[in-house]
């Protein structure tokens, strides 16, 4: 399983974002790859949309991260 990290609504990241899971994707096609992670950093640039809009998303929703 892979675990995302998304919002849909603005405001703390400790209240709004939400840890999701969803299953492997498919093989990749050709011209494409697959890379396998352990651990992705969120930069703090990447949170400044979530505060600046409480109670509302800044982007279309729900946002990947």
């Amino acid at each position: 399983m892979n675990r995302r990290v998304v919002y849909a609504r603005g405001g703390s990241p400790a209240d709004v974002l939400t840890v999701i899971e969803e299953p492997e994707p498919a093989a990749p096609e050709r011209g494409q790859v697959l890379i396998r992670t352990t651990a992705f950093p969120v930069h703090p640039g990447d949170l400044h949309p979530i505060e600046a809009y409480p109670g509302e998303a800044a982007d279309e929703v729900p946002l990947l991260l």
